[in-house]
């Protein structure tokens, strides 16, 4: 149990370092409904955040960009993976979309988790810092890099013990 345990936390790390090296060609933008992207991911999550005890809401608004599907979707699941990581049971997450007046499609990711403290704040995006047991820190690396290839931006708002509410730009 113990080998297969860890055999499976390895595979997890060399996927995110596959993720996380894939260079600027391997993007296939193309015309893509952010919102189909944003409910995709939830749906891919959901059970995972019923198993922890976890409310997930779901609110899009249509947005249609030029992007990469596949890229910006890992980049979400990593962003719903931390939030229901740092949410107790009872909390919730809610993940949405919306045009800004600018023309630019926005992605917030609201939890209601145990924040993060602004020391920890400034440090995150940093290779293998992360505040979980367990976690290697380039889920949060891969989401940067996937966003900034898209010519985006991602910010983190939080507060110890309230929760965290990461909007990314595109």
């Amino acid at each position: 149990d113990v080998v297969q345990s860890e055999i499976a936390r390895m595979e997890t790390i060399l996927g995110e370092y596959l993720s996380f090296s894939r260079p600027l060609e391997d993007l296939k933008p193309e015309p893509i409904a952010l919102d189909g992207v944003v409910r995709d991911a939830a749906a891919v999550v959901a059970g995972r955040a019923e198993h922890h005890g976890l409310a997930l809401e779901v609110d899009t608004a249509p947005v249609t960009l030029t992007a990469d599907a596949r890229r910006l979707k890992e980049a979400l699941l990593n962003l719903l993976a931390n939030a229901i990581e740092a949410t107790p049971s009872g909390g919730a997450i809610r993940v949405r979309t919306r045009k800004d007046a600018d023309g630019s499609g926005v992605i917030e990711v609201i939890d209601t988790g145990r924040g993060i403290k602004p020391d920890e704040l400034a440090r995150l995006g940093t290779s293998f810092f992360t505040t979980r047991d367990g976690g290697t820190g380039l889920g949060v690396v891969l989401a940067s890099t996937v966003v900034a290839q898209h010519g985006g931006t991602i910010r983190y708002d939080s507060t110890p013990g309230r929760g965290t509410t990461v909007t990314v730009r595109l």
